[in-house]
């Protein structure tokens, strides 16, 4: 048996030499503690149901098996009604959950659930997701997962009518009642 195995893989230089090998078994006998993990991270992607109202930050969770390391500002598509958005990455390299976040802006508004149309993490000229074990690129795509839950609300409710009391005279020790009704629950 030899020190290294390439399981049919060839190694070349540039001009397409193969590599010699010769006396490889004695050089790799000091290192037999060295593990190759051929295994990038891919993520799995979460995030909280509920409704999302304008000034609100809707918050997407990329955990990966592994940590990873983030350099730039890697994003995540959504879709908010018609609205194509993005959540922006804030938080989480060199541990195995980045943190994405969105926004919710006025006029945002999807009332059958967001979208993330694309099932990967975008990244950006520059931007990176990589093992940090091995400094290997980590797989930036995942299974979409259920938004159907996520609503958004970006507009503020308006005043649709005022009750006030009836119309007589008061004294200063009265205490009058007046209601005011929105066009939505507040």
């Amino acid at each position: 048996a030899t020190a290294l195995n390439l399981n049919g893989a060839v190694i070349e230089d540039a001009a397409g030499n193969a590599a010699s090998f010769t006396g490889i078994a004695t050089k790799l006998s000091s290192a037999a503690a060295i593990v190759i993990d051929a295994v990038t991270p891919e993520a799995t992607i979460t995030l909280a149901s509920g409704l999302y109202r304008a000034g609100e930050e809707l918050e997407i969770v990329a955990t990966f098996a592994k940590p990873v390391i983030v350099t730039g500002q890697p994003t995540i598509g959504l879709l908010i009604g018609d609205l194509a958005a993005s959540a922006a990455y804030v938080v989480g390299s060199g541990t195995e959950t980045l943190r994405f976040r969105y926004l919710i802006k006025d006029g945002d508004v999807d009332d059958n659930g967001i979208e993330i149309p694309s099932s990967a993490i975008t990244l950006n000229t520059g931007d990176s997701i990589t093992s940090a074990e091995t400094g290997m690129a980590s797989e930036v795509a995942f299974d979409a997962p259920n938004t159907t839950d996520v609503y958004i609300d970006g507009v503020a409710p308006t005043i649709s009518d005022v009750l006030v009391p009836v119309a007589g005279s008061y004294n200063t020790t009265t205490s009058l009642e007046f209601t005011v009704l929105y066009d939505e629950a507040i």
